[in-house]
């Protein structure tokens, strides 16, 4: 019940940042959620943790573009791994510690979109990682949470980018600053600079752009 709980005022949340007419859809994680079998076949090699969490991510898309008024029977991978949204629409998912959620906007009302979700519960030491996605123009704190929300941050920026280059985006690329619940990332391989929010909801970080 409580994860219900978490999932359900994790997408309140994401809601509360996003367009109207965008469409938010958070479910906790299940195998058993109907999707098309062209989606499950790109799991199949996966653990069922995997294949459950991605089954999940798609079943809440499917909802989320219901909700816009753009169904689509199945939603594909392209090369780098990222879903295929419909033409006209941005979209992003996140799953993390048994909760999935994914969003959806009309490209008339977003340049992009992206979302991620760090549980503070994983036994990760951010900072120790902080080579990998942590540059010195990164204005943040210098601390585990500075590390972890600068994770999560970045994440979502490359879910929101990435399509539109084309290729895998290091997060090393990415330049951000956090202020109190939202941050600006600036990225040379953009012209313009991306803007969003984060919170913490329960034990999840939540991250969002959308412009």
């Amino acid at each position: 019940m409580e994860t219900v709980c978490l999932a359900n005022d994790i997408g309140a949340v994401i809601s509360q940042w996003l367009h109207p007419d965008a469409g938010v859809v958070a479910q906790v994680s299940s195998s058993r959620l109907a999707i098309s079998p062209f989606e499950r076949q790109l799991v199949t090699d996966a653990v069922p943790q995997r294949q459950a969490e991605f089954a999940t991510g798609r079943w809440c898309a499917h909802r989320a573009l219901e909700r816009i008024g753009v169904p689509t029977d199945v939603i594909l991978r392209d090369r780098h791994g990222g879903p295929i949204w419909p033409a006209g629409v941005h979209g992003t998912i996140a799953h993390e510690s048994g909760v999935c959620v994914a969003a959806v906007a009309r490209a008339a009302l977003v340049r992009h979109l992206g979302i991620d979700l760090v549980d503070t519960r994983r036994e990760v030491d951010f900072a120790k990682i902080g080579d990998l996605f942590i540059t010195p123009e990164d204005e943040i704190s210098g601390t585990e949470e500075g590390a972890r929300l600068a994770f999560c941050v970045k994440e979502a920026v490359v879910k929101a980018v990435s399509a539109r280059l084309n290729r895998f985006l290091d997060m090393r690329e990415i330049k951000i600053s956090l202020q109190e619940n939202r941050f600006q990332a600036s990225l040379s391989a953009i012209p313009e600079k991306l803007f969003g929010h984060w919170s913490y909801v329960g034990p999840f970080a939540v991250a969002c752009t959308a412009e």
